[in-house]
């Protein structure tokens, strides 16, 4: 058996698509524009609720530890500062951006009213 006909044989075996198999360059299925904003608004969402935890002590530690991980809070204010103010600033940058891709799509969407008015 040849090395080619063996490696062709597991490919199949596994259920590998081959190069040749018209499934291995399948596009993916066309999004619309309503998914697309959903999908960038609960990303910045999760974003936002991840960033807000930065910093924040667990409220479900055991009552013994309690007073470890304050003191391990208050040790550690250099380190955490500098993580909240970054998780700040990208919540802040993504809702910029999730602007500014509103602007473009509501722009894109706009028709052009007469050729003098469009800028060139």
């Amino acid at each position: 058996m040849e090395p080619n006909e063996l490696l062709e044989q597991i490919r199949h075996q596994l259920h590998i698509p081959q190069a040749e198999d018209a499934t291995a360059h399948a596009a993916p299925s066309p999004r619309t524009s309503r998914e697309t904003w959903h999908d960038l608004r609960k990303a910045i969402r999760d974003l936002e609720q991840s960033a807000a935890g930065v910093g924040v002590l667990p409220t479900n530690y055991p009552m013994h530890l309690r007073p470890v991980m304050r003191a391990i809070h208050a040790l550690l204010p250099w380190y955490t500062r500098p993580l909240q103010q970054h998780a700040a600033n990208t919540v802040a940058v993504a809702r910029a951006l999730e602007a500014v891709l509103e602007s473009v799509e509501s722009r894109s969407t706009e028709t052009p009213r007469s050729g003098a008015d469009s800028p060139r």
